[in-house]
């Protein structure tokens, strides 16, 4: 780590002590958005990490981006996650992919003041394979018209954009997807289910429909450069999130092995502390080596993205490796302290829960062998019809 990335870790322990560990539980009780916390996150300048400075950002850094969500992920994984989702999920697209007036409009907003942006992809029909999408998008004039309905939208109810993906217009020779910056007020924009999830309860999950909503030609993300590449976008942001979810992981079973570490000191059973006992001083060992290699697997991806180095691969071990074995180890640390650890009113209950979604969310840990197993055996050519 640079001098400059150690003073960003310790800032953003700080800031996971002061605001987001003592609100954890409370917000994973009522269900509440962290409204007052992320306003903080943007007024002290976390949201910038990791965004041009042209746009208001500190500059590119994906270790330092990493950092503050490990750092926070070890506070509550809902701060974490929060902040790995809406920090870096809709300004990061339209940065990599909008047209300059886009950028110069919508990053600002979140680095400086917060505005949340939802990415909207996922439907009933299409979850690991993207495509299976519905929503349509047609031409009408210098707008097009949107319809469909998505699922598991992560702040759905409280953004303020919606950044959504749809069908191309076959009618006017359009091809592929696209996507579109809506305003989460315009007419035909509502507000479906809201999910009652198992953990991280402190960030909504939604559906959000859309019926015959009018958006400007303008709004397509990259402007008419963009048009039908929406699919090819989303793959080009989907390797950098992954990352981002097994910082998360490794966050949350960092924080329960210091835990399950102290409690094991502490408790003492027959006369002796429960960790004199070599098949728990075993497991401890086993924890820690766990979390060290989840660690490696993480930093060395976000360290070739950084680098502009093809890290697709090493982005999917990442998050396979540290949100299985990150798992494990909020599983170990729960049994370390044993009734303690099953009760509602102790944090390991919490995290227990909170971290099964890292294996599921940004493509699930069996989507991940595939693009690991994509890399590692060649594909025969595809056979090409001979023109008669």
């Amino acid at each position: 780590m640079t001098k400059e990335q150690e003073l960003l870790r310790k800032m953003a322990a700080q800031f996971a002590a002061q605001y987001c560990e003592p609100e954890a539980a409370e917000l994973d009780e009522t269900h509440e958005f962290l409204h007052d916390t992320w306003k903080k996150m943007a007024e002290v300048g976390l949201l910038r990490v990791n965004h041009g400075e042209q746009y208001g950002g500190t500059g590119h850094d994906a270790i330092g981006e990493m950092i503050v969500i490990e750092e926070l992920s070890k506070a509550s994984l809902t701060h974490g996650a929060t902040y790995a989702l809406l920090a870096n999920g809709f300004p990061t697209f339209i940065e990599k992919f909008g047209t300059e007036e886009q950028k110069m409009e919508f990053i600002p907003q979140v680095l400086n003041d917060g505005v949340i942006g939802s990415f909207c992809l996922t439907e009933p029909d299409a979850g690991s394979d993207a495509t299976g999408i519905h929503t349509t998008s047609v031409r009408d004039g210098d707008d097009y018209i949107l319809n469909g309905t998505k699922c598991f939208i992560t702040a759905g109810n409280i953004a303020k954009y919606h950044l959504v993906v749809a069908i191309a217009d076959t009618k006017a020779g359009e091809r592929g997807f696209n996507g579109f910056i809506v305003d989460a007020d315009a007419p035909g924009v509502s507000v479906g289910k809201i999910e009652n999830k198992m953990g991280l309860r402190g960030l909504p999950t939604t559906e959000l429909i859309f019926e015959d909503v009018r958006v400007p030609a303008s709004r397509m993300l990259g402007g008419p450069a963009g048009c039908g590449k929406m699919m090819k976008f989303a793959l080009g942001t989907l390797d950098a999130a992954r990352i981002g979810t097994g910082a998360q992981a490794l966050g949350v079973a960092t924080a329960a092995f210091q835990r399950a570490l102290t409690y094991s000191g502490e408790r003492k059973q027959f006369g002796k502390p429960i960790n004199a006992n070599q098949g728990l001083a075993w497991e401890l060992a086993e924890m820690a080596t766990k979390l060290d290699m989840s660690r490696l697997l993480v930093y060395r991806a976000a360290w070739m993205e950084q680098q502009g180095l093809p890290f697709s691969k090493e982005a999917s071990m990442a998050k396979l490796y540290a949100t299985k074995f990150g798992r494990k180890v909020v599983n170990s640390a729960l049994q370390i302290h044993g009734g303690y650890g099953y009760m509602h009113d102790y944090p390991l209950e919490r995290m227990y829960r909170d971290i099964k979604i890292t294996e599921i969310y940004e493509g699930s840990s069996e989507i991940q062998k595939v693009v690991i197993a994509n890399h590692l055996i060649p594909r025969p050519p595809k056979k090409t019809e001979k023109k008669k």
